[in-house]
């Protein structure tokens, strides 16, 4: 196991409960027995699967990227099912000998893929950049990809969205390209104007901490004029220094944010609240803000509804605890969840079908 991951199992291993600030997580509204998370079958038993990115395409099918060891490095691999149950033999799409994370997947209208990720260039020059590449044909991604971050970087942290029809936008944190006066990480975004063909300089963001560390942003466009981003700010660059609590913004344009507004905390500032995200949830309100409060094994994905002041304890639904839920719409209402838990003693991918 890489030791990126002994580092994370290790911390979230001794975490407990976090408190959010307005109020104590709810439990919800079904039982783990009535949907039960299965462990996904990918091939991988004994090794790391983590980082998942999942969308519904415009033919009907799941794609699912996600990173893994089983090639002796981490890459970038996708499977696709037409239930959320049963999945393809993964196909590898990276092969680099760095090694590359948080993939971020989304088809436009066109039936175009694209995808982004970051790349930790280990072997060679110790920095990280982002990097993008397209297709029609998803479980073929061909070998071409395009560095679209260059420089003495390190860029990480990428979410990639669509805005309009044309645009494709990055978000993503850096530290070692930050303009705040201490050499801390910043939230960045870059953009291309015509769907990935060329792209833009990053910039960085207004919701940027001059001497905290930012990361992780995700970024939801809830209706034409209405965006909102959740990102964590701790006190260091440790990935899962206890200091991190979760921070939102809103935005007219997903550019100019107003200021960051805290929604998590503790007494002792010791419990790490991340790993944030947002996903559709029609039954909710209708988009969720998910993240990771406490131990990978015996709890801690914790849902709010946007613009909701109270958070879920999705434990009682899902009977473990886990980190980076995915979602996307299955039939009947439903939708597929996606997430990584450790119980295994090493990250891998469960999957459950619930009604949210």
């Amino acid at each position: 196991m890489k030791p990126y991951f002994i580092v994370m199992l290790a911390a979230l291993a001794g975490c407990s409960r976090s408190h959010d600030s307005d109020s104590g997580p709810t439990s919800v509204f079904v039982s783990p027995a009535a949907y039960p998370p299965v462990r996904m079958t990918l091939g991988n038993l004994t090794g790391s699967d983590d980082d998942p990115s999942l969308i519904r395409a415009l033919d009907g099918l799941f794609y699912l990227v996600f990173i893994s060891d089983r090639s002796g490095n981490m890459d970038l691999w996708i499977t696709r099912s037409s239930d959320g149950t049963t999945w393809s033999a993964p196909v590898q799409v990276t092969t680099s000998s760095d090694e590359d994370f948080y993939p971020n997947l989304l088809q436009t209208a066109d039936g175009v893929f694209h995808l982004v990720w970051h790349r930790f260039e280990a072997q060679t020059t110790g920095q990280s950049h982002l990097y993008y590449r397209t297709t029609t044909t998803p479980l073929d991604w061909g070998a071409s990809e395009t560095p679209i971050t260059t420089g003495v970087v390190d860029d990480w942290d990428c979410k990639l969205m669509l805005v309009g029809s044309m645009e494709l936008r990055v978000y993503f944190s850096s530290a070692a390209r930050s303009s705040n006066p201490t050499y801390n990480r910043d939230i960045y975004v870059v953009r291309s104007a015509d769907l990935g063909q060329t792209w833009g300089s990053p910039a960085i963001s207004d919701v940027s901490h001059v001497s905290q560390f930012d990361r992780y942003p995700a970024v939801l466009q809830s209706a034409p004029g209405q965006f909102h981003m959740i990102f964590q700010r701790q006190d260091t660059d440790y990935i899962l220094d206890s200091t991190s609590d979760l921070f939102i913004a809103d935005s007219a344009d997903g550019l100019d944010w107003s200021d960051p507004v805290q929604i998590t905390s503790d007494g002792s500032d010791s419990q790490p609240d991340l790993f944030a995200s947002f996903y559709p949830a029609p039954l909710f309100g209708p988009w969720m803000m998910s993240w990771t409060s406490t131990s990978f094994s015996v709890g801690g994905i914790v849902n709010r509804p946007v613009g909701g002041p109270a958070p879920i304890d999705m434990t009682p639904i899902l009977g473990m605890g886990g980190w980076s839920t995915r979602v996307a719409q299955a039939q009947g209402g439903l939708s597929l969840l996606v997430f990584v838990a450790g119980v295994s003693g090493t990250p891998q991918l469960y999957s459950v079908i619930l009604p949210l």
